[in-house]
């Protein structure tokens, strides 16, 4: 279906609302703000004050073109969507800018669990008709969460490389807005929306009530899938993470054991590591580290180990005399 308009610019192509968003700015003496202009303008308007004139004014607002674009198909691929810009909630409508996958980055499977979402969207993918039957939305909800350095987003990229020719991706830090939800609707394809670290941004970026109703609400997306991310379930409420039809599936990420560690560290390595005894278990990111550390300083694994775990300690005590003191860890 033609929903979204295409516009190409300098920075590249994004899809968005047909209608062009016009910026107004006029200067304007005190005695010229009249009703009448108010009333154009009200409520998308930023009026400054010129520091030392007094009566004269800087006044910005968007107002709606009748400028139409053409409509296109929104292709198959992966997006970003951009948030809008709050000091102009009607006028300025959210993007839809492609983006590309990551090809750069060594991914080496760290948790075989990830196997069982693999394996649920490919069923929910071949399953329209059984949700139709039921009478459900056809939703999904996948919920990753553990400690950080354990590759979340990685294991998104992998999951959802292979889906980019018959799904629209979209990489989303706030909410699809109700125009915006309701044209990826009409899409048949199954859109994809990915959260990372979900709680920081339902803190920072939206309510939970928007969340909700996004999730399985009035605004929410039919044929969709929504993955999140975060690394601080416990902040999660429990109608989001302890909610089917929400969140269906969660799986912890977490640190590799040590079995896996040596597997991950030899395909990192390009050598093969021999079992050492380790004090704890670490993340992805720092066996990362402790190749890097093995490379650069020509140490043993097992040093190079000792060098991530005093590096944790060292933290770990400084975060907790910090706790006692009461420094940087007021309630929120």
């Amino acid at each position: 279906m033609k929903l979204f308009a295409k516009t190409e610019n300098e920075t590249g192509v994004y899809y968005s609302s047909p209608v062009i968003a016009k910026y107004n700015r006029k200067i304007l003496h005190k005695d010229e703000i009249t009703k009448d202009v108010l009333a154009s303008i009200l409520d998308k308007v930023t009026v400054d004050r010129y520091p030392g004139i007094g009566q004269v004014y800087d006044v910005s607002y968007y107002t709606e073109s009748t400028e139409m674009q053409e409509l296109v198909e929104l292709p198959h691929g992966a997006y970003t969507l951009t948030p809008r810009e709050t000091r102009y909630p009607d006028d300025l409508p959210q993007r839809l800018i492609p983006t590309t996958f990551r090809k750069d980055e060594a991914y080496i499977p760290v948790v075989s669990c990830i196997d069982k979402v693999n394996e649920d969207i490919e069923k929910f993918l071949g399953a329209k008709s059984i949700f139709e039957d039921l009478k459900f939305p056809y939703r999904r909800g996948y919920l990753l969460y553990g400690p950080p350095g354990n590759g979340k987003t990685a294991l998104i990229r992998e999951l959802t490389k292979s889906l980019q020719d018959k799904c629209m991706i979209i990489w989303v830090s706030s909410l699809p807005s109700p125009w915006m939800a309701e044209q990826l609707s009409k899409i048949d394809a199954v859109k994809i929306f990915i959260f990372e670290e979900i709680v920081e941004a339902e803190n920072n970026e939206f309510s939970t009530k928007s969340l909700l109703t996004f999730l399985d609400g009035e605004h929410s997306v039919k044929n969709s899938i929504v993955i999140a991310t975060t690394n601080y379930p416990e902040k999660l409420k429990a109608n989001l993470a302890n909610r089917p039809s929400r969140f269906d599936i969660a799986v912890k990420i977490d640190n590799p054991s040590k079995e896996e560690s040596y597997r991950i560290l030899s395909e990192l390595s390009g050598e093969e590591v021999e079992p050492f005894p380790m004090r704890d278990t670490v993340s992805f990111a720092s066996l990362k580290e402790m190749v890097l550390q093995r490379r650069l300083h020509k140490i043993s694994w097992q040093e190079a180990m000792k060098v991530i775990l005093d590096r944790a300690d060292y933290f770990n005590r400084g975060f907790e005399e910090r706790k006692q003191l009461g420094i940087g860890f007021g309630e929120e």
